[in-house]
């Protein structure tokens, strides 16, 4: 059995690095980027269980992510994390995704929510 593969998109390195860091003992794949268009790319070409995104980025933002990944890759589970405090922007990412996470989040509870999702 393959291992589970989670893309992660972030416009902050940081984030990526500390979701890196968190997935390593759940032993899954584990790709991230900054990058929208690279992520659509990967999405394309790698079979990825669950996408991992923030709500508020640049040229492409994340409920536009969100709709393309819904409309393209039905069996994709997404995880919203993020900071945006916009409540119109929450509610939809909400109906769009199986989680929301805001940031600041609590390592330990960001792992369980990741187990949870994937069923580890």
């Amino acid at each position: 059995m393959s291992k589970p593969h989670i893309a992660c998109i972030d416009d902050e390195r940081e984030i990526l690095d500390l979701l890196t860091i968190l997935l390593e003992p759940l032993e899954v794949e584990v790709f991230t980027t900054t990058r929208a268009t690279e992520l659509l790319d990967h999405l394309e070409d790698n079979p990825v269980n669950l996408v991992i995104l923030d709500l508020v980025m640049p040229v492409i933002t994340g409920i536009e992510l969100l709709y393309t990944i819904r409309t393209r890759y039905e069996k994709i589970k997404c995880i919203v994390l993020s900071g945006a405090g916009e409540k119109r922007l929450i509610r939809e990412s909400i109906l769009l995704s199986e989680t929301y996470i805001e940031k600041p989040f609590d390592n330990h509870q960001f792992v369980e929510e990741i187990r949870s999702t994937l069923n580890l």
